[in-house]
């Protein structure tokens, strides 16, 4: 009987110490009650006293709300934008010239800017004879390319040229002058060739044929230049038909008149 005794008070000790001590509170009953109750309650449980609530409204705003732009304030606005545009593009276009970038870079050359200028005031006189500037540049660098003999990149120049202004009469008369300076080239070429082929030097009348061929346009010439190389390495500058005759080298006397005839016609023993 002890021992079961002392079994439950060992039991009712260990739940006693498992318990947190700072979970719950013993609060004692005021009065005169004999029996003398201990409460056990949590410290949460007690209302707080003078408690402050968060106020989660939102204050409103002090900040004006613009007031709406009437059609006569945005056209001032929109003129004032314009004309700062032009007047930034004017110089940009002004320092490019002075370094020298005509018509290069695409986004940032005296044309491009001229141009942009014109877009927004197409009346506007400074960007137009800037763009008249711009092409005649480009003109002289296209002449100095023809005289150069680089005839490709003197074209691709004036077909640059021709869209910088509607006015293609100046790229015209270029036109022209790069068409002389071919055909002037073409005849120094020409008649080098037929130097070429009376000296016997076939191989430099070849070159000088190709030449020709590289000016573009000369197909008639070069034909004809062909035909006289092909005689000359064959007939030795002679033509068929044509009689000829020599002084012995020994002899003062002349030798018996010789016929050429055409290559291939000629069978041995007719």
């Amino acid at each position: 009987m002890l021992q079961a005794r002392e079994c439950a008070c060992i039991l009712i000790l260990a739940a006693a110490a498992l318990l947190p001590a700072h979970s719950y509170a013993l609060q004692d009953d005021a009065g005169d009650d004999p029996q003398d109750v201990r409460t056990i309650q949590r410290l949460g449980d007690k209302p707080v006293e003078n408690e402050h609530e968060l106020d989660l409204t939102v204050p409103p705003s002090t900040v004006p709300k613009p007031k709406p732009e009437s059609p006569e304030e945005r056209a001032a606005r929109e003129a004032f934008e314009r004309q700062a545009a032009i007047e930034g593009n004017l110089a940009a276009a002004a320092r490019a010239e002075r370094e020298g970038r005509i018509d290069q870079p695409p986004g940032d050359c005296a044309w491009f800017h001229y141009r942009a200028v014109l877009d927004l005031d197409a009346s506007n006189e400074e960007a137009a004879r800037g763009l008249l500037r711009v092409q005649e540049d480009m003109i002289d660098r296209a002449l100095v390319f023809a005289r150069e003999m680089d005839f490709e990149a003197a074209e691709r120049l004036l077909e640059d040229a021709l869209l910088v202004r509607e006015d293609r009469s100046a790229v015209d008369k270029a036109y022209e002058q790069l068409r002389d300076v071919r055909l002037e080239h073409a005849g120094e070429l020409e008649s080098a060739a037929v130097q070429a082929m009376d000296a016997g030097d076939f191989n430099r009348a070849e070159r000088l044929l190709v030449e020709l061929i590289a000016l573009g346009e000369m197909d008639g010439v070069v034909n004809q230049l062909r035909r006289r190389l092909e005689e000359a390495r064959v007939y030795g500058g002679f033509k068929p038909g044509q009689t000829v005759r020599d002084h012995f080298m020994n002899q003062a006397t002349w030798t018996p008149e010789s016929v050429i005839v055409m290559a291939g016609s000629f069978v041995m023993g007719s």
